[in-house]
């Protein structure tokens, strides 16, 4: 399980629980545009097979947020609230 954590934004004051990480055999992925995250199955097969290429395939390969923004690894966490990224733990 991934750990979750009672988070504060700092531009709008919002408080919320968080998920900073993944688990075990799998990864959480934060929308580039919204609050919104998914969780996907870690593929340990194709991540052997694709090396370096492997996580631009699973960004390409998840579905895009219901926003219309995309899942990556890169993407930050998000307030629910104005969507800032300027974000902390309490």
């Amino acid at each position: 399980m991934g750990n979750t954590t009672p988070t504060i934004c700092n531009d709008c004051g919002e408080r919320f629980v968080t998920s900073f990480a993944g688990g075990l055999g799998y990864d959480t992925l934060y929308c580039d545009s919204c609050a919104e995250s998914t969780e996907v199955l870690f593929d340990r097969a194709m991540h052997k097979k694709l090396e370096e290429n492997y996580i631009p395939w699973v960004e390409r390969t998840v579905n895009k947020c219901k926003c219309g923004g995309s899942f990556t690894y890169d993407a930050a966490p998000r307030c629910p609230e104005c969507h800032s990224v300027d974000i902390e733990e309490v």
